[in-house]
């Protein structure tokens, strides 16, 4: 598998950074002057709703993991675990360190690192 490298092109401080969901999110209200077909809303809503339910999953199961962040893997797992994410459709497989402010706002997180994956904005992927 050929590797490449991708420079950051910024790097920046968030200091007191904060997520923010409106309630408005959730209601799918739109302006007067613009529709949105019932079918559209009700897909919409759907991919929302579970955005947020893995959000609170997340939340939660925190508290199970323990001090999971000794973990040790082996170099055919990564191999493995890239060769499946790419399979599934995933184009780019990142790994960072993690500012425990970035996650959820005055709560721990357990490991020290974390995996991002990318892929194509397609609907027919998504």
């Amino acid at each position: 598998m050929e590797k490449e490298k991708v420079e950051p092109t910024y790097i920046g401080e968030n200091e007191g950074l904060v997520f923010i969901v409106p309630k408005e999110l959730f209601t799918m209200k739109i302006s007067p002057d613009q529709k949105l077909d019932r079918e559209t809303a009700k897909e919409y809503s759907k991919y929302l709703t579970g955005t947020f339910k893995g959000f609170q999953k997340a939340n939660k199961t925190k508290y199970q993991n323990g001090d999971n962040n000794k973990t040790e893997t082996t170099p055919e797992f990564w191999v493995e675990f890239e060769n499946l994410t790419k399979e599934k459709g995933i184009d780019l497989i990142g790994y960072t360190p993690v500012l425990k402010n970035y996650i959820f706002k005055n709560l721990p997180i357990v490991g020290k690192n974390a995996i991002i994956l990318g892929m194509e904005m397609d609907w027919e992927k998504i």
